[in-house]
């Protein structure tokens, strides 16, 4: 596999950053500071707890993982690159049933 700096497959890799144990992540193109992972970030779940379900894969989210099908452990931690106030995240979260994670409340 022959990956450029600039692909959508280096892209989506980079966005798995968590999932492999990498504990900072800079978005290709950003010359700014490092996103890290704070208190703030998204998880997969509302409540904070991690996806029962993690070895499901989540054909949702093909498309956006660059054609292949994420587990719901790589969309989790994918998320932790976003804040928690973040629109998609709470969009996310409220799809995150398909994982076992529990109800979104005021949904």
């Amino acid at each position: 596999l022959l990956l450029t700096k600039d692909s959508n497959q280096c892209s989506m890799l980079q966005g798995l950053a968590y999932y492999c144990g990498c504990q900072q992540w800079k978005p290709p193109g950003s010359s700014s500071a490092t996103k890290t992972k704070t208190s703030s970030s998204c998880s997969l779940c509302s409540d904070g707890s991690t996806a029962p379900f993690a070895d499901r894969p989540y054909p949702r989210f093909t498309e956006a993982f660059g054609g292949f099908t994420p587990t719901c452990a790589m969309v989790e931690s994918s998320l932790r690159l976003l804040d928690a106030d973040n629109d998609d995240c709470a969009t996310v979260q409220f799809l995150s049933s398909y994982c076992g994670c529990p109800p979104v409340e005021n949904h």
